[in-house]
């Protein structure tokens, strides 16, 4: 018996990011080549890796239980409550550009509870879009049913409704269903979930790199390779073997550089992380957030000192403290004083970033909970040839965590921007000390930022507790 289902209250954020194709005169595609397939598998859960990102669950009750398969491995449980709407499990299906036929198959088991006699669940798949049931496949259940094969082909009805929606740009939704009658308790639980799908892919030529990360081995490097697959080429490896991270690449709009992120100079830098840029060959490399690179400096300039001393706010005891300034050689260490007390510092060697350019005193240190924390205090003009007192510069203790993420490119390539805790920055394509705030007014917490090309809107995610979650 077949029965329709009212699609229960559901948010899904698909948002496409990128800058990963280094464009060649900025033409992205040409004509297109198509591939013809067979049973080209578009869904396999066969496993349901527990947790699986893949699958919205909903409500509550609804989950990957990682031994509930038919072999004890993970599967997905469906539990209704009769007050609480369907339990449901949906999937984005991201489908060829032709569908021409299709077969969705899995097998399901069904567990009642305590329930009135007489009283049935209906269980059952369906396709769909944000308003339209495209294809529907359920059953009426009445009472335990074993692990039982289901293999459904599309209708051709079916078929042609799909490539409507999909023609339309309608994001399309594979949902697994289950609804209980009134005071019954059936679970079902489904595994080998498979959806096979003939038809054609129209591919675009496309000319160019894309950019990317590899992390096999322990340095992990930045990396260029064309879009089918040949001349690999490696631009940059990152120079430490322990704990190393490189993550978020990006190519500049106009494909003169590759940003991504590293921590390889973390000490030398008010962030624990910053942007770096290298050419398309892997030359060139540079600091853009806190620039320039602490390698190779004073790289001609002239150099000063830095002396002053610092108050401890915070703590007494066990205080491991490493005290840098923008453009030193190196970073120093000082033994910190009891709780009130000032000890001095001097750091020699300090290159000058130029003519009343302010660099930036960072306090590294470790105690209690945190492990690795970074305050700012009083940025200084280092003087060529002078020792420059700052007087007396006050620790407090702030554990901040500094690491730039989510990387965009302004669309004329003139800055860069990233996000950051509890907000976001943006630096100049030459390079930036600390950068500028990329928002301003309430924007303050977004995510997976994404430039416009043509002006400078931004779209991005937002996290807050005043406003909901969404894209913005």
């Amino acid at each position: 018996m077949k029965s329709n289902f009212s699609l229960a209250a559901l948010l899904i954020l698909a948002l496409l990011l990128g800058g990963l194709l280094l464009p060649d005169a900025r033409t992205l595609a040409g004509s297109a080549d198509t591939s013809a397939f067979t049973g080209r598998e578009y869904v396999r859960n066969g496993d349901f890796s527990a947790n699986n990102v893949g699958w919205n669950t909903s409500p509550t009750w609804s989950y990957i239980d990682a031994g509930a398969g038919q072999n004890g491995s993970a599967a997905l449980r469906l539990n209704h409550l009769s007050d609480d709407g369907p339990a449901q499990a949906l999937q984005m299906l991201h489908l060829p550009t032709t569908v021409s036929a299709a077969t969705l198959s899995y097998i399901v088991r069904i567990e009642p509870g305590q329930q009135p006699a007489g009283v049935m669940a209906t269980f059952g798949a369906q396709i769909l879009t944000d308003s339209e049931v495209l294809f529907e496949d359920a059953y009426q259940i009445n009472g335990a049913v074993a692990w039982t094969p289901i293999s459904t082909s599309l209708s051709a009805d079916a078929i042609t409704k799909i490539q409507q929606a999909f023609d339309a740009g309608q994001q399309i939704y594979l949902r697994m269903v289950l609804v209980n009658g009134q005071g019954a308790y059936f679970t079902a639980f489904v595994d080998n979930l498979s959806l096979r799908v003939d038809g054609d892919m129209a591919y675009p030529s496309l000319t160019g790199s894309i950019g990317f990360i590899s992390r096999q081995g322990q340095q992990p490097t930045v990396n260029r390779i064309q879009p089918d697959g040949s001349a690999r080429q490696t631009l940059w490896t990152h120079p430490d073997t322990i704990a190393p991270d490189v993550y978020d690449v990006t190519w500049r709009p106009d494909a003169k550089e590759l940003a991504f992120v590293s921590d390889h100079e973390g000490a030398y830098s008010p962030f624990h992380s910053d942007i770096y840029a290298v050419d398309p060959v892997g030359n060139a490399l540079r600091r853009i957030s806190n620039a320039p690179m602490q390698a190779g400096w004073p790289n001609g300039r002239q150099t000063g000192a830095i002396t002053g001393r610092i108050y401890n706010g915070y703590a007494s005891f066990g205080l491991t403290f490493v005290v840098y300034v923008e453009g030193a050689q190196e970073v120093i260490s000082v033994n910190m004083p009891e709780f009130g007390q000032d000890v001095a510092f001097n750091i020699p060697n300090v290159a000058d970033n130029g003519p009343g350019a302010l660099q930036t005193i960072v306090f590294n240190w470790s105690r209690d909970n945190c492990a690795n924390g970074k305050e700012f205090s009083v940025p200084v003009d280092v003087l060529p040839g002078q020792t420059v007192d700052v007087g007396t510069i006050n620790f407090n203790g702030y554990c901040n965590q500094y690491n730039v993420s989510d990387l965009s490119w302004k669309g004329d390539g003139a800055a860069i921007g990233g996000v950051m805790l509890n907000g976001s920055r943006r630096f100049a394509v030459g390079g930036e000390s600390i950068g500028q705030d990329l928002f301003t007014g309430t924007e303050n917490f977004p995510q997976d930022l994404s430039w416009s090309p043509i002006n400078d809107q931004i779209l991005s995610t937002r996290q807050t507790q005043a406003v909901n979650d969404g894209i913005f």
